[in-house]
């Protein structure tokens, strides 16, 4: 473990060398507990990964840093990643209009399978490789994958057709075959869940990445269930929540406190932690070493709990 925290030490983080200093010397104070106590040993921790970060390889290059030391300290790891402009791009590159993209919920399957061959064949597949290549064991599936994920038609999906798609919606999970995953980490492999899967009569859906991400986190009981976001730490009236009980959440969101960008996550921070999932991380995607002073310090992130 010490190689890895020299090399990791070494490399400054890209365009945030000066103004991000404080927080690199501070995730390398973390790096030292990791070395020196297994608080996270045995522990399961999922983690929604944004597109953001994909899109930027200094963000991932470093995000991965962060995810071998908290795999070297006996953590169990899954990532479930969001989508990318890619998709965008892609549909675009066949001659599917930015209308017909807004217009689309689910019942084109050409549209369906186009997106899905982004999300499983390339955006996961990036992730995977820039872990193996920072010597993490790790394997990149879908909800499809040994029928992982099985899915229904989103209620929201369902009752609009008007507003610009969020692809999240056009389905959401209702189980989790925990037993797959279970498997990979018994052997320490970091599990890489691309948001795609089966619904009734094997019809493909494309799913939210939030519920799916809280979905996985409680069926496997994980003890963090980290959300990554580019709106950062919850606040309130400006002021950042450092930590937040479901039922102050539920009561801020309820008098629009809160910002209504957070509904997604609000939604499935409750799923989680009425299923077993022990602390929701609500933290800033685009700052460097953003997942380990969310994992060891109280200030960078949202922390809610039942």
């Amino acid at each position: 473990m010490y190689k890895n925290y020299e090399i990791i030490s070494s490399i400054p983080s890209p365009k945030q060398e000066t103004q991000n200093r404080s927080k690199v010397f501070e995730s390398g104070l973390i790096r030292e507990i990791i070395n020196k106590n297994s608080d996270l040993k045995d522990e399961i921790l999922v983690i929604k990964l944004p597109a953001e970060i994909i899109e930027d390889d200094g963000l991932l290059a470093n995000f991965v840093d962060n995810i071998k030391v908290i795999a070297d300290s006996g953590a169990g790891i899954i990532l479930v990643h969001d989508y990318t402009n890619l998709v965008s791009s892609t549909l675009s590159l066949f001659n599917i209009s930015q209308k017909k993209i807004s217009e689309f919920r689910g019942s084109d399957h050409k549209t369906t399978q186009i997106i899905e061959m982004v999300l499983s064949g390339y955006v996961n597949k990036k992730i995977v490789s820039f872990l193996c290549s920072s010597n993490c064991k790790a394997i990149g599936i879908s909800g499809k994958d040994g029928y992982l994920i099985e899915s229904r038609r989103s209620v929201v999906a369902q009752k609009s057709c008007d507003d610009v798609i969020d692809f999240g919606f056009i389905g959401e999970p209702i189980s989790v075959n925990a037993e797959i995953l279970l498997n990979f980490l018994d052997n320490n492999i970091i599990t890489v869940v691309s948001p795609v899967s089966f619904g009734l009569n094997k019809v493909t859906h494309i799913l939210d990445a939030d519920l799916t991400a809280a979905m996985i986190a409680g069926e496997l009981s994980a003890r963090h269930l980290i959300f990554l976001t580019s709106l950062g730490k919850l606040s309130v009236s400006g002021e950042g929540l450092k930590i937040c009980t479901l039922s102050k959440l539920h009561r801020l969101h309820q008098q629009n406190a809160i910002n209504k960008e957070y509904d997604k996550i609000i939604q499935a921070s409750k799923r989680a932690l009425e299923n077993n999932t022990k602390y929701i991380h609500i933290s800033p995607s685009k700052e460097y070493d953003s997942t380990l002073l969310t994992i060891f310090t109280d200030s960078h992130s949202t922390k809610v709990i039942l």
